[in-house]
Protein backbone atom coordinates (compact mmCIF):
# COMPACT_ATOMS: atom_id res chain seq x y z
CA UNK A 1 0.00 0.00 0.00
CA UNK A 2 1.16 3.53 -0.73
CA UNK A 3 2.85 5.43 2.12
CA UNK A 4 0.72 8.51 1.46
CA UNK A 5 -2.47 6.47 1.73
CA UNK A 6 -1.29 4.86 4.98
CA UNK A 7 -0.46 8.29 6.42
CA UNK A 8 -3.79 9.83 5.41
CA UNK A 9 -5.76 6.87 6.73
CA UNK A 10 -3.87 6.84 10.02
CA UNK A 11 -4.48 10.57 10.53
CA UNK A 12 -8.15 10.24 9.55
CA UNK A 13 -8.61 7.29 11.91
CA UNK A 14 -6.83 9.11 14.73
CA UNK A 15 -9.00 12.18 14.22
CA UNK A 16 -12.20 10.13 14.40
CA UNK A 17 -10.95 8.16 17.42
CA UNK A 18 -10.14 11.37 19.31
CA UNK A 19 -13.40 13.02 18.28
CA UNK A 20 -15.43 9.92 19.15
CA UNK A 21 -13.76 9.60 22.53
CA UNK A 22 -14.43 13.28 23.16
CA UNK A 23 -18.10 12.84 22.39
CA UNK A 24 -18.32 9.79 24.63
CA UNK A 25 -16.78 11.53 27.64
CA UNK A 26 -18.40 14.91 26.96
CA UNK A 27 -15.35 16.85 25.81
CA UNK A 28 -15.50 17.64 22.09
CA UNK A 29 -11.97 18.59 21.07
CA UNK A 30 -12.03 18.36 17.28
CA UNK A 31 -15.68 18.88 16.52
CA UNK A 32 -18.56 21.27 16.77
CA UNK A 33 -20.18 21.40 20.20
CA UNK A 34 -23.07 19.09 19.43
CA UNK A 35 -25.26 20.61 22.14
CA UNK A 36 -25.47 23.74 19.99
CA UNK A 37 -26.83 21.60 17.15
CA UNK A 38 -29.61 20.18 19.31
CA UNK A 39 -28.19 16.77 20.19
CA UNK A 40 -29.14 15.22 23.50
CA UNK A 41 -26.37 13.69 25.64
CA UNK A 42 -27.45 10.22 24.49
CA UNK A 43 -27.32 11.35 20.85
CA UNK A 44 -23.86 12.80 21.42
CA UNK A 45 -22.64 9.52 22.88
CA UNK A 46 -24.19 7.62 19.95
CA UNK A 47 -22.34 9.79 17.44
CA UNK A 48 -19.15 9.35 19.48
CA UNK A 49 -19.54 5.58 19.48
CA UNK A 50 -20.03 5.52 15.69
CA UNK A 51 -17.00 7.78 15.17
CA UNK A 52 -14.84 5.67 17.45
CA UNK A 53 -15.86 2.36 15.89
CA UNK A 54 -15.35 3.63 12.34
CA UNK A 55 -11.97 5.13 13.24
CA UNK A 56 -10.84 1.90 14.91
CA UNK A 57 -12.03 -0.15 11.91
CA UNK A 58 -10.13 2.12 9.51
CA UNK A 59 -7.00 1.82 11.63
CA UNK A 60 -7.37 -1.96 11.72
CA UNK A 61 -8.01 -2.10 7.98
CA UNK A 62 -4.89 -0.02 7.37
CA UNK A 63 -2.45 -1.93 9.53
CA UNK A 64 -3.87 -5.47 9.51
CA UNK A 65 -4.14 -7.74 6.45
CA UNK A 66 -7.87 -7.02 6.08
CA UNK A 67 -8.41 -4.79 3.03
CA UNK A 68 -12.18 -5.36 3.01
CA UNK A 69 -12.42 -3.96 6.53
CA UNK A 70 -10.55 -0.86 5.42
CA UNK A 71 -12.89 -0.30 2.47
CA UNK A 72 -15.97 -0.73 4.65
CA UNK A 73 -14.55 1.61 7.29
CA UNK A 74 -13.63 4.27 4.71
CA UNK A 75 -17.14 4.14 3.24
CA UNK A 76 -18.71 4.36 6.70
CA UNK A 77 -16.53 7.37 7.57
CA UNK A 78 -17.61 9.01 4.32
CA UNK A 79 -21.27 8.44 5.20
CA UNK A 80 -20.74 9.67 8.77
CA UNK A 81 -18.92 12.82 7.61
CA UNK A 82 -21.51 13.40 4.87
CA UNK A 83 -24.25 13.16 7.48
CA UNK A 84 -22.44 15.72 9.61
CA UNK A 85 -22.13 18.03 6.62
CA UNK A 86 -25.81 17.72 5.76
CA UNK A 87 -26.75 18.30 9.41
CA UNK A 88 -24.64 21.48 9.47
CA UNK A 89 -26.40 22.61 6.31
CA UNK A 90 -29.80 21.72 7.78
CA UNK A 91 -29.13 23.83 10.88
CA UNK A 92 -28.12 26.71 8.57
CA UNK A 93 -24.55 26.99 9.82
CA UNK A 94 -22.34 29.43 7.98
CA UNK A 95 -19.66 28.28 5.55
CA UNK A 96 -16.83 28.43 8.10
CA UNK A 97 -18.65 26.06 10.44
CA UNK A 98 -19.34 23.66 7.54
CA UNK A 99 -15.76 23.57 6.23
CA UNK A 100 -14.33 20.96 8.64
CA UNK A 101 -17.18 18.55 7.87
CA UNK A 102 -16.87 19.26 4.14
CA UNK A 103 -13.11 18.68 4.18
CA UNK A 104 -13.40 15.41 6.09
CA UNK A 105 -16.20 14.27 3.76
CA UNK A 106 -14.03 14.85 0.69
CA UNK A 107 -10.97 13.18 2.27
CA UNK A 108 -13.07 10.16 3.31
CA UNK A 109 -14.59 9.91 -0.19
CA UNK A 110 -11.17 10.02 -1.85
CA UNK A 111 -9.85 7.47 0.65
CA UNK A 112 -12.79 5.12 0.05
CA UNK A 113 -12.42 5.48 -3.72
CA UNK A 114 -8.68 4.80 -3.70
CA UNK A 115 -9.11 1.83 -1.35
CA UNK A 116 -11.86 0.40 -3.54
CA UNK A 117 -9.72 0.73 -6.66
CA UNK A 118 -6.64 -0.88 -5.11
Amino acid sequence: MNAVLITVETLLAAMFLVSGTGHLVGRSLLSTPVGRLGFTPAGRRGVGALEGMAGAALLAGTWLPAPELGVAAAVSLFLLAGGALSYHHWTQDNVLRCMPAATVTVVALVDASVRFLL
